[in-house]
């Protein structure tokens, strides 16, 4: 959950699977960027693995959440899940996170052995327990193990994994080496189409016609029956293959969960695929009016391979309002005439 004012900040999560030992392990972590107004109602499905097998008997084991701001790298605060049955090999926990106010205070503490780093208490606080979140340079339980961060110098360094690699928390125009705009259009139901597929380059506007060669194909057209029969855990090795065919001239393409991109890496044209909601609608995003663009209806126009739009829709959401609620007020007086008749017939 996040406050009303901070539906459309973008976070980025990074839950971590950590130990209690004085180097503070972090065995395994994963990072999810979160946006409210579109990721209200998802859950998000993470495994964390433990470095070691089997894992330390005499060691506390627990999920550690950060939240941060995206666009600005602002902390929000920390959260901390114990792992109350190490006796298990493998723990099922259930979290709901809740993002506090971009004005709270973030609840510092005083502790003499958090030497190189600040003492900060969870937002959950379960047992009034707190941890030293280390600065730069630093690691371990009380920030007293020496480290060299490999992040760049304009993303956050928070902590170096079992695999002794930096964890990043990069800024939302600088994710990795290579960033690239995507852009689809929808022109009608699961019609897609790639508008854009381009590298980063915030000086220059991306004008593009559509043309029926962008159009995003189904996987139920591509592959054989066989292949859509499996499991989409053995069917989604396969993927590449479309890809490779180059005389197919196939720039994406999409089934019940993903999107591909076509895309060459080096010699070889792969496919690059990600989660993509079908069914997700902006008028369900709560945005400020006139932000998006909004669904091509019937009276847009559609000439050739350049799409316009016109400023009128067929009719408002208002419009759609009132006549529901005067068929619910046609079949509530049915109804009522109904039981009415049913009564008087019985008497």
């Amino acid at each position: 959950n996040a406050p009303s004012n901070s539906r459309q900040t973008l976070f980025v999560l990074v839950i971590s699977l950590i130990d209690d030992s004085e180097e503070k392990i972090i065995h395994s972590y994963e990072q999810l960027s979160y946006l409210p107004m579109r990721d209200e109602y998802v859950k998000f499905n993470v495994y964390l693995h433990y470095s070691t097998r089997p894992k330390s008997s005499t060691n506390q084991y627990a999920v550690h959440i950060d939240i941060y701001e995206m666009s600005t790298l602002n902390y929000r605060g920390s959260q901390l899940i114990l792992l109350k049955f190490p006796f298990l090999p493998v723990e099922r926990i259930a979290v709901q996170l809740n993002i506090p106010h971009a004005n709270n205070i973030v609840q510092t503490c005083t502790n003499q052995q958090c030497i190189h780093g600040e003492c900060i208490r969870y937002l959950n606080d379960p047992e009034n327990v707190s941890f030293c979140q280390c600065k730069l340079g630093w690691t371990g339980r009380y920030c007293t193990i020496p480290q060299i961060c490999t992040c760049s110098s304009d993303s956050l360094c928070v902590g170096i994994a079992a695999n002794n690699r930096s964890i990043c928390v990069c800024p939302i125009n600088n994710y990795w080496s290579q960033p690239f705009h995507i852009a689809f259009v929808e022109l009608s139901t699961f019609q897609y189409y790639l508008v854009a597929n381009e590298k980063v380059d915030y000086s220059s506007v991306i004008v593009r016609n559509i043309n029926p060669s962008d159009r995003c194909r189904s996987i139920n057209e591509i592959f054989i029956e066989s292949i859509m029969r499996m499991h989409l855990i053995q069917r989604i090795k396969y993927y590449h293959l479309p890809c490779r065919n180059r005389s197919s001239n196939l720039s994406c393409f999409y089934d019940e969960i993903h999107m591909c991109l076509c895309q060459d890496f080096g010699d070889q044209r792969l496919a690059n695929c990600f989660l993509f909601n079908h069914h997700i609608k902006l008028d369900d995003l709560t945005l400020p009016h006139n932000q998006f663009e909004r669904e091509c209806s019937e009276d847009y126009s559609f000439n050739s391979s350049i799409l316009s739009t016109s400023s009128i829709p067929s009719s408002t959401p208002l419009d759609s309002g009132m006549s529901s609620i005067y068929a619910c007020e046609y079949f509530l007086y049915l109804f009522i005439l109904l039981l009415c008749l049913h009564i008087l017939y019985t008497q």
